[in-house]
């Protein structure tokens, strides 16, 4: 009988395989009309069709391979700080001479040489720095520019070029910035001082993202590194708004400027963030002539028991009082990280860097904090 004819195992492989050809195609022709649809090209088309192709090539990390550390740019007493290929933010409040602080990177770095443990180690196919000011007039930011000159003792260099943007749209501001960093050849560094003046908003997180990107973007494919300057919260130590949040979270390096409460004549820099080895912090003052100087290593024990003769101790406040300083600093965020916790105690305290540190350690022996290990960060919280 017909029915009971046998297939032939042969022919209905080959049936079995035409059918899933079939089904594969439909499928395909359906991811493409759906990948089409958002503005994407299905990835089996021809390769010479496909803008994405060149970018993940790109992207693609070569794990068997090696990857060299970014040339150094700035470090600070032998720890490096600033990378070819990277960006970094200068925060601080109001007067708290974050101006003065570019002023004397800049002359560093313009120099190629160091000042009192402050050294640049810039490529000699780098040696152009661009400093951009987007908050003074013409008067003060040009005071500002020539200060670099000022420090080093010469009357010009050709390595240095000054900027202000104030008059300038948010628009025009980014675009001159964006120009000028592309079309001058052999930069190294570039400063900003007044990144908060290229969105119109600091609290839009749309704009914190995009120009945050920009300066990824910028410092990556023109492999140089980019410092920007922004305020601090008058009422804590953060960075302002979305954009000070987005910057923190993606710069390599976060550079805390304050001036010290009880010795006003002095400001103290801190690494608060970073990715690699934080340096040591130091103190600089401004001379008689007007010009940023550091406190010179010999001096600088005996300025900081000067500072810290006018401050408080452990010793001289009820646990109490620390307990509620303590629920302050922690009210808005549960745990802190090493460097952001020291700068809420100076800050809560009044007190200096060194003494900030002690706090930190008698806190922990008191039991009033702990301390965890997440990653490379230590983090701190109120017991």
């Amino acid at each position: 009988m017909i029915s009971n004819i046998k297939k032939s195992p042969v022919k209905s492989l080959r049936m079995q395989a035409k059918d899933n050809e079939i089904q594969a195609n439909n499928k395909i022709k359906s991811s493409k009309k759906l990948i089409k649809g958002i503005g994407l090209v299905h990835p089996l088309e021809s390769e010479n069709h496909n803008p994405l192709l060149q970018q993940v090539r790109e992207a693609e990390l070569d794990l068997t391979k090696d990857i060299q550390k970014p040339p150094v740019v700035l470090s600070f007493n032998d720890t490096p700080v600033f990378f070819l290929g990277d960006f970094s933010l200068t925060i601080g409040k109001a007067k708290s001479r974050k101006t003065f602080l570019n002023s004397l990177l800049i002359a560093v770095l313009v120099s190629n040489n160091s000042i009192e443990g402050i050294k640049s180690c810039l490529p000699e196919d780098k040696r152009n720095v661009l400093f951009f000011d987007t908050e003074q007039g013409a008067y003060h930011a040009h005071k500002a520019a020539r200060r670099v000159y000022q420090i080093l003792g010469i009357k010009n260099s050709p390595y240095f070029k000054a900027y202000g943007l104030r008059k300038y749209s948010v628009k025009e501001r980014v675009a001159i910035i964006e120009y000028t960093i592309y079309s001058t050849p052999n930069v190294g560094a570039v400063f900003i001082d007044g990144i908060r003046d290229l969105v119109t908003s600091i609290n839009d997180e749309e704009q914190a993202t995009k120009i945050t990107s920009k300066l990824m973007k910028w410092s990556d494919v023109l492999n140089i590194h980019i410092n920007c300057t922004l305020h601090m919260n008058k009422n804590d130590s953060n960075a302002r708004g979305h954009l000070g949040t987005e910057l923190l979270n993606k710069s390599l390096v976060t550079i805390a400027v304050t001036k010290n409460k009880t010795a006003s004549e002095y400001s103290e820099v801190v690494v608060t963030e970073s990715r690699e080895k934080e340096p040591q912090p130091f103190i600089f003052g401004i001379d008689e002539n007007e010009l940023p100087y550091v406190v010179h290593r010999n001096q600088l024990s005996h300025i900081q028991l000067d500072i810290e003769k006018k401050g408080l101790s452990t010793a001289t406040i009820s646990r109490e009082e620390h307990q509620q300083k303590l629920s302050e600093i922690f009210k808005k965020i549960e745990k802190l990280p090493y460097g952001k916790f020291k700068l809420a105690i100076m800050e809560s305290y009044k007190i200096g860097v060194n003494k900030a540190k002690q706090f930190i350690k008698y806190f922990t022996e008191e039991r009033l904090t702990f301390n965890e290990k997440v990653g490379n960060r230590t983090l701190y919280g109120m017991v």
